[in-house]
């Protein structure tokens, strides 16, 4: 994470990465055929992450975020999962000096396959 943007414990960043292909890709059932792509421990891909993270103190309450993209490059044995977008936000306060209770919690999360949703209030989804 790079914050280029710092007042206090606000801040504004980006972060990048790259996942590298670790797992295995060969693994087999019991009668000797190979698992599909989706349900094998490792890709095979090597795979670009780029996005942003922030953070606003106001008083006592902190809002915090982040935004990630996973460019997915192909894998093993013609797998390729689709590219990945995910973003989260959290508002909390501390309940002792150094401690934070999550008040709020959205989290959105984009596939090939269509947009996934879920808000927390206080640990109960809504």
């Amino acid at each position: 994470i790079w914050r280029f943007l710092r007042r206090g414990d606000d801040f504004l960043g980006v972060l990048g990465g790259v996942k590298l292909p670790t797992g295995s890709t060969n693994e087999e059932n019991p009668q000797g055929a190979r698992f599909e792509g989706e349900m094998q421990p490792g890709t095979g891909s090597t795979d670009g992450l780029a996005g942003g993270v922030f953070q606003k103190t106001m008083g006592d309450w902190r809002l915090h975020g982040n935004a990630l993209y996973a460019l997915r490059g192909k894998g093993d044995h013609d797998f390729q999962l689709g590219d990945l977008f995910a973003s989260y936000i959290i508002l909390d306060r501390p309940v002792q000096t150094s401690h934070y209770l999550p008040i709020f919690f959205f989290r959105r999360i984009r596939t090939r396959e269509g947009y996934t949703k879920s808000w927390t209030w206080s640990g109960t989804p809504l």
